[in-house]
C-alpha cells in the first residue's frame, strides 16, 4: 500500500468503502458538484428554516398572536451572554447598558414615526433572565419566531439566520442593525 501514490489511494479508498454524502439546498450547483464528487451521493434538501415552515403551513401552526400592527426585533444572544465571543476571542465594543440604551431609543423612533409597536422575539438562551428591564417593558415571546414574522409588517435583525429564513418565505422587509 505505502508504493501506491497518495491519490491513487484516496481514490479507491473511496471507489471501495466510504460512502460520501451531500445535501444539497438548491439545484443550481448540481452539476459541479456532481463533477468535483462523482462517486458521492447528492441529495436535495432544505434547511431546518424551510423544513419548519413546510411543516408549519401544512399543520396551520401559524397562529395571530398579537391583533396591532407591529414590528419584529429578533434579538440576539449578545450582549447579554458573552460566552461565544469569549471561546472565540472576539472583543466586545459595546456594554450591554449602552447596546440596549442606543437600541431602546432606535425602537422609540420607529414606534412614534411608523405608529407601530416593537415586538421582541427573545433569543433561547435568554429565557432565564428578564429582558423586560432592558426592552423598556415592550413585550416579549420565546419559541413562536416564525408565527411572529409572518404577521410582522417588517423585521429587525443583527445575526439570526432564522430570522432572515422566515422574513424571505415570508416576504417581509429586514433592516439589519
Amino acid at each position: 500500500l505505502r508504493k501506491i501514490p497518495y491519490f491513487l489511494q484516496t481514490f479507491s479508498i473511496s471507489l471501495i468503502g466510504r460512502k460520501n454524502l451531500y445535501i444539497l439546498t438548491g439545484n443550481s450547483r448540481f452539476r459541479s458538484m456532481k463533477k468535483l464528487y462523482p462517486f458521492s451521493r447528492l441529495i436535495f434538501g432544505n434547511s431546518f428554516d424551510a423544513n419548519n415552515s413546510l411543516l408549519n403551513r401544512k399543520y396551520g401552526r401559524l397562529k395571530r398572536k398579537i391583533k396591532k400592527r407591529y414590528c419584529l426585533y429578533i434579538d440576539s444572544v449578545v450582549p447579554l451572554i458573552t460566552g461565544d465571543e469569549m471561546l472565540l476571542k472576539n472583543k466586545l465594543n459595546i456594554t450591554k447598558d449602552k447596546w440596549y440604551e442606543q437600541l431602546n431609543k432606535f425602537f422609540k423612533i420607529i414606534e412614534d414615526q411608523l405608529n407601530l409597536d416593537i415586538i421582541i422575539a427573545g433569543h433561547p438562551k435568554t429565557k432565564g433572565f428578564n429582558l423586560q428591564k432592558y426592552f423598556n417593558k415592550r413585550k416579549i415571546f420565546y419559541d413562536q419566531t416564525e408565527s411572529l414574522v409572518k404577521f410582522s409588517e417588517f423585521i429587525i435583525n443583527r445575526k439570526s439566520a432564522a430570522a432572515t429564513s422566515y422574513g424571505i418565505i415570508h416576504k417581509k422587509p429586514i433592516i439589519f442593525i
